[in-house]
């Protein structure tokens, strides 16, 4: 949970900042799936505000893809969800955005939390660690001692892995 917590609050920060100036569409999660026709009218609407039009096939498409039983999350209702505060304070100032914006203008949410890029930096050390092990699994047990001691002298590496 604190991977996927870290994981949205780096994207939802980096998304608020890129999008500055451009027309943007923000929709709560729920919404969609709870209301997918109205949902969907509103986003052909915007579409056709920035002059991308949509015809009926590809609306019912779009409507028929939005299945509720399908949804696998569900947003924090009140902070007794057990998000921590920040996260619940940048989930409900995208809330008060929702809907249709000509020229999208970025809140102030703050600066990112610190432990944010210390768990993504640590789930990028384990993938790199994972990858070396499956590495490992394919050599040979000769050019296995001799990985192994390039990796702890950093000879003939390439960042993480071993020159095979």
């Amino acid at each position: 949970m604190t991977y996927s917590l870290a994981l949205w609050d780096r994207h939802v920060r980096c998304a608020v900042t890129n999008l500055v100036g451009l027309p943007t569409l923000v929709a709560d999660y729920a919404r969609v799936l709870d209301h997918p026709s109205s949902w969907i009218g509103e986003l052909v609407d915007f579409l056709r505000s920035i002059g991308i039009e949509i015809g009926a096939p590809t609306r019912q498409a779009a409507i028929a893809s939005l299945d509720a039983d399908l949804r696998h999350q569900h947003a924090p209702v009140g902070r007794s969800s057990g998000v921590w505060d920040i996260q619940y304070e940048v989930l409900e100032a995208l809330r008060m955005l929702d809907g249709s914006h000509d020229v999208w203008r970025a809140p102030d949410l703050g600066p990112e939390p610190g432990w944010v890029d210390e768990v993504l930096a640590l789930r990028l050390a384990a993938d790199k660690l994972t990858r070396i092990e499956e590495t490992l699994q394919t050599l040979r047990p000769g050019r296995i001692a001799r990985a192994m001691w390039d990796l702890r002298h950093q000879r003939g590496t390439t960042g993480f892995f071993p020159r095979l």
